[in-house]
């Protein structure tokens, strides 16, 4: 599998994203700080109070197309802050992102290739190989995650 494969995310679900991105109550200064010291951070959706079964759904229906399904249905909530960065590191499965914010200076990285997420798609990252993010925009940018394996 490629490194990042993208594909539309239909109209019907972009309410839901501006939902999260209305509602989603991101930590206050203090929490944040604590966050970008510690490294990653995530929420869980749907104990945010976020329902994304439907949208799920279709992610799974896609994504099955190229050989990897979602592992469980567990949304995560992540969110990257200006200035922050992720090491560089690999995970034991693919990783698909739902872009709910970004800014044009929030980057996905895999070697030398730089990789820019957009709201109104989703993409499977090829999060095996080793990657690292950064933000070096003004404004958060958050994603869904969920896990994808193969098969």
């Amino acid at each position: 599998m490629q490194q990042v494969t993208e594909f539309e995310l239909p109209d019907r679900f972009m309410s839901q994203l501006k939902a999260i991105d209305n509602t989603y109550k991101r930590q206050d200064d203090e929490a944040r700080q604590k966050l970008i010291d510690g490294g990653f951070y995530q929420v869980n959706a749907e104990l945010a109070g976020f329902t994304l079964h439907d949208m799920v759904m279709y992610v799974d229906s896609q994504i099955k197309k190229h050989g990897v399904a979602l592992g469980n249905y567990n949304v995560a909530i992540t969110t990257c802050w200006p200035g922050q960065a992720y090491g560089k590191h690999h995970d034991e499965m693919y990783v698909v992102h739902v872009p709910v914010n970004t800014n044009d200076k929030s980057f996905l990285v895999f070697g030398d290739n730089l990789y820019h997420f957009e709201v109104g798609k989703f993409y499977i990252a090829n999060t095996r190989l080793e990657h690292s993010a950064f933000n070096l925009g003004n404004t958060p940018r958050t994603h869904l995650l969920l896990c994808a394996y193969e098969g």
